[in-house]
């Protein structure tokens, strides 16, 4: 698992290929002029991951591949292992080498106004939400302070206007987008990606998914093979044009899916049926195929190489997790215990708890996840009764009014109880609710009312539990149980994001964590299979991802049968 480094300094970053100045500036403590606060040395996900990318993007001639091109790398952590940093400290490095060669030059400016210019990034970040981006963006802001680099950030449900004026009034080095945002800018000739040296693709798993695919082929294929339609017949005999940008994929999870693209590009995605609410807020490509012979969505360079760090799609050991068996008991009554700890039916998870819990009150957040939009407001409804402030995320709201309540909630970890109150999208106030004393309004989204204190609770879908990073979160409730054991390590990830130590590990630390980490699961009766079987891995140390909810694939003793994978493997 990702822990830190243990008291590393500058040399440690250096060991990993990084420049002087900037493993200096990484090891440096926040308080120093230009410190990024990694005094605790990199990760091991970032050990693995950076000399990797830095050499890739050597090319000797022949790119120890014999193409002649940069080695492009996918690699798979836990989350919370340091990825986001992982993968932008090579790039930016790249392009400040880049910039360095161009000053010795015997025409420097000349040499660097060719480099720089405005809308010809030299380097991509992809992800598959506007939350993610501006994470990443708000990382690769703190390294581009020091490193001098600029950034753009294109996103839908933001001003496509302001976007296009910003493209075009200065520099751009690197951009972070959506896939479908980024496919309308270059559409319209507001940016042009004949420069572009590094692509990452981040949440590879979402990305890679079908409806995604096609995007990420419109942007990749004309790059990587001067080629906007691929077809499989030829997908074999195609290579990369020389000079073709290195590509990093990266992800929390090597799903089946994954595994076969990089395996078989030409192999024909597979919806996912199981997760109606997974994608919920993510923008499907609905373009339906010409007849006959469909196109490749996505062929990605031959000569990728694919890392996995240790412990991947295993739980943290660090988690303390709890699976409490409904049985009879109502879901809603045992949320309401387990969130506010009010001594129910559910307190009793909460046993050794309370003087910790009291200990950080004024910053412990709380995650509740549903598999639907109408669960989340059912249990938003119950919690507001129940005088239990909360927020809502999930695909119904606007990209507006979830990045609203994003911002409230990461807020609540900094007011204590009494603060400023929350002025969060669609506050409901409690007086809203008495037409429904006996029933729940599924039109009404019931976030804490505007006279209670910042809430500290977010009901939300799986829209969640992929990249959001908020560093206080300190218990992750599953209301209802995952349909599948990715969703669940996705979710439980949202927690125990710490280092040892008391580094944070939020990509750009900013000192402890308020979250030790604790998961809740609510297992009913449909749930007990897949439940006990990952509870089990869990105990055992074992990975999560082949797991099965049919209890068909289980043989004597509860072990998969042979041959038998369960819905986690994608």
């Amino acid at each position: 698992e990702a822990k830190g480094g243990g008291g590393g300094g500058a040399s440690d970053w250096s060991k990993l290929g990084l420049l002087d100045e900037l493993a200096a500036a990484l090891s440096s403590p926040l308080s120093a002029r230009g410190g990024m606060g990694f005094v605790d040395g990199p990760t091991p996900v970032q050990k693995m991951a950076i000399p990797a990318i830095l050499r890739g993007t050597v090319v000797d001639g022949k790119g120890g591949k014999g193409d002649g091109n940069m080695q492009s790398v996918a690699f798979a952590a836990a989350t919370g292992s340091g990825k986001t940093l992982a993968y932008l400290l090579p790039v930016v490095q790249s392009l400040k080498g880049d910039e360095i060669l161009a000053a010795s030059l015997s025409n420097p400016e000349e040499a660097m106004s060719k480099l720089r210019r405005p809308k010809r990034p030299r380097a991509l970040v992809l992800a598959p939400t506007r939350e993610l981006s501006h994470q990443i963006l708000t990382v690769l802001k703190q390294l581009g302070h020091g490193a001098k680099v600029s950034s753009e950030l294109l996103v839908g449900g933001e001003d496509y206007g302001k976007q296009r004026k910003r493209l075009e009034s200065r520099p751009v080095d690197i951009v972070v987008a959506t896939p479908g945002r980024l496919v309308k800018h270059r559409d319209a000739g507001h940016l042009y990606l004949g420069s572009v040296k590094h692509v990452v693709v981040d949440e590879m798993d979402t990305m890679l998914e079908q409806g995604f695919q096609a995007d990420l082929g419109k942007v990749l294929h004309p790059m990587l093979y001067r080629k906007k339609t691929i077809y499989p017949r030829e997908a074999g005999g195609i290579n990369l044009v020389e000079g073709a940008p290195q590509v990093v994929l990266t992800t929390a999870t090597m799903t089946a899916a994954v595994r076969r693209l990089l395996d078989d590009p030409t192999a024909p995605p597979k919806r996912d049926y199981r997760r109606p609410q997974h994608l919920d807020d993510l923008d499907e490509d609905e373009d339906e195929m010409s007849a006959g012979e469909k196109p490749v969505r996505i062929l990605l360079p031959k000569n990728m190489r694919v890392l996995a760090a240790p412990g991947l799609h295993r739980a943290v050991p660090r988690l303390r997790q709890t699976f409490v068996d409904v049985g009879s008991a109502d879901k809603l009554t045992l949320l309401i215990d387990i969130v506010s700890g009010s001594g129910g039916e559910g307190s009793a998870v909460f046993t050794g708890e309370r003087s910790r819990m009291s200990q950080q009150k004024t910053r412990a957040l709380t995650l509740v996840f549903c598999n639907t939009v109408s669960s989340c407001r059912a249990a938003q409804h119950a919690l507001a009764e129940a005088g239990v402030g909360s927020l809502c995320y999930h695909g119904d709201l606007s990209s507006d009014d979830r990045a609203e309540n994003l911002r409230n909630f990461r807020e609540a970890a900094k007011v204590p109880d009494g603060g400023k109150p929350s002025r969060s999208a669609s506050s409901s106030s409690l007086d809203d609710y008495d037409d429904y004393e006996d029933e729940y309004d599924y039109g009404m989204d019931y976030n804490a009312p505007p006279t209670k204190p910042s809430p500290r609770v977010l009901v939300c879908t799986d829209i969640a539990s992929r990249g959001l990073d908020v560093p206080e979160v300190d218990h992750v409730v599953m209301f209802d149980f995952p349909l599948n054991p990715i969703d669940y390590l996705h979710r439980a990830g949202r927690t125990a994001r710490a280092k040892p130590g008391g580094t944070s590990d939020n990509e750009m630390g900013r000192g402890a964590r308020a979250g030790s980490g604790r998961v809740t699961a609510l297992v009913a009766k449909r749930d007990r299979v897949l439940a006990g079987a990952i509870e089990g891995a869990v105990r055992d140390g074992e990975p999560l991802d082949g797991l099965s909810s049919r209890r068909s694939d289980y043989g004597p003793g509860g072990r998969l049968s042979p041959g038998r994978r369960g819905v986690g493997g994608g």
